[in-house]
C-alpha cells in the first residue's frame, strides 16, 4: 500500500512537471506567433519597396543599353 501511494505522490509530481512544461511551451508558441504576425506584415510593406526598386534599376540599365559610344 506505501508503495502504491509513492508511485502516485512520483506520478502526480512528473505530471505537475508536465503540466507546468506545456503551460511554458504554450506562452511561447503565442509569443512566436505574434512576432511572425508582425515579420508578416512588415514582409508584406517591403515586398512593395522591392518591385518599385527592379523597376527604377532595370529601367535605369535599359537606359544606359540604348546609349550609343
Amino acid at each position: 500500500m506505501v508503495i502504491a501511494l509513492v508511485r502516485f505522490h512520483m506520478e502526480a509530481a512528473k505530471i505537475a512537471a508536465l503540466e507546468s512544461t506545456v503551460a511554458t511551451l504554450q506562452a511561447n508558441v503565442s509569443s512566436l506567433v505574434g512576432g511572425l504576425t508582425a515579420a508578416i506584415a512588415d514582409t508584406t510593406e517591403l515586398k512593395g519597396s522591392v518591385d518599385t526598386f527592379y523597376l527604377l534599376y532595370s529601367g535605369a540599365l535599359v537606359f544606359f543599353m540604348q546609349a550609343r559610344v
